[in-house]
């Protein structure tokens, strides 16, 4: 399985965070790809859990969690090493710290290689 990760703007008018039809329901994406995707659809699908942040099934084959700008950092230095990860670190350095987002990662489709 495909899988990819990356954050969007909770505000994007395209999808609704609280509902929506599992259908395409997912915000346009604002920063690079992360790496390892598959690991953070699994952090946020355990997170969902334990409710350390609200954490939604957006569409059906996505899942999104509503993080601010030090949310998301806490999350990226709780998961990820500093070298993979430069670029969405340096990313989220120059997010707007009043403005809320989404953390979302999806299945884009089956990997037969």
């Amino acid at each position: 399985m495909i899988m990819e990760a990356y954050i969007g703007n909770f505000d994007d008018p395209n999808y609704d965070f609280y509902g929506g039809d599992y259908n395409g329901n997912i915000p346009h994406r604002q920063s690079p790809f992360f790496p390892y995707p598959h690991g953070i659809f699994d952090a946020l699908s355990k997170t969902k859990s334990i409710a350390d942040y609200e954490v939604r099934q957006l569409d059906w084959g996505a899942i999104g969690a509503k993080m601010s700008k030090q949310q998301l950092e806490i999350f990226i230095d709780s998961f990820a090493d500093e070298k993979s990860f430069k670029d969405i670190r340096q990313f989220i350095q120059g997010l707007d710290a009043d403005k809320t987002y989404v953390l979302v990662a999806f299945e884009t489709g089956e990997d037969y290689n």
